[in-house]
Order: C-alpha cells, then structure tokens, then sequence
C-alpha cells in the first residue's frame, strides 16, 4: 500500500532538530546531516524538510563558528621553532 511511509516532518530526529533550532535560532549543515543521515529521504523529503525550517524562521549556517575558533586556538598554542643543533 502507498501512502504508509510516515511524512518525513514527522520523524522524531526532524521534530528533534525543529525544537532544537527554535530553541538556537539556527541550525548548522552537519547538524542536519548528522540527525537526518539514517532516514531514507527523497529529494523531495529533503526539500520539504528545508520548508519547514525556513518557515519557522530556523536559520541554516555553514559551520559552528566557535568550534572552528577553538581549532585555531589549539594551532596557535603550538611551538614549531627549529633549534640548531650545537
């Protein structure tokens, strides 16, 4: 029978990241992929999903801006000076 696939705006991890978003204010692309990577989504799935983010005024950001300033921080801290040896 068609029409017993649950609506993909209806999944758990889809309510899950809609809540999450609503709390944030955004949502990252890893976020999404992380939570959405396990379900079986059709193009038009993916597109309906995107719909309802923007329609609940969820922004969709490239990355996690502090994460990448904590990977710069780590870079700096390490000493690559070259000692001559005597």
């Amino acid at each position: 029978m068609s029409g017993d696939k649950l609506s993909p705006i209806k999944t758990d991890e889809v309510q899950e990241l809609v809540n999450r978003g609503k709390k944030q204010g955004e949502l990252s692309y890893e976020e999404i992929m992380d939570k959405l990577e396990d379900l079986d989504l059709e193009t038009d799935d993916i597109d309906r999903i995107y719909d309802v983010f923007r329609e609940r005024d969820i922004d969709i950001v490239e990355d996690d801006d502090d994460e990448v300033e904590e990977e710069l921080d780590e870079d700096e801290e390490l000493d690559l000076s070259i000692s001559q040896a005597a």
